[in-house]
């Protein structure tokens, strides 16, 4: 396992471009810490995004990711938004 914390922050474009096509062609796993979006596109399969203190696994790269993620905030943000408008609801009448 390579592990990788912010590898492109302090590279010139050659070096992260020679790192970009060294990891694609990398066969064993990698753990990649990184805000690098391109980056992250080119060399991942697979993401596991941190977000309100939940992993999300997601196959694919960070696009993909991220296209997937925003569904899911979409729904959840819909079903918060229905449980709020049923709580809204005055549901005293329908009680016997």
């Amino acid at each position: 396992m390579l592990l990788l914390d912010e590898p492109t922050n302090h590279l010139d474009l050659n070096a992260v471009i020679w790192l970009d096509n060294y990891l694609q062609n990398w066969k064993k796993t990698l753990l990649i810490v990184s805000h690098d979006q391109s980056f992250l596109d080119n060399v991942c399969t697979d993401i596991i995004h941190l977000d309100m203190q939940k992993l999300f696994y997601y196959r694919g790269n960070y696009g993909m990711s991220m296209s997937l993620s925003t569904g899911r905030l979409i729904i959840v943000s819909g079903l918060v938004k229905i449980s709020h408008f049923i709580g809204q609801l005055d549901l005293s009448v329908y009680l016997l």
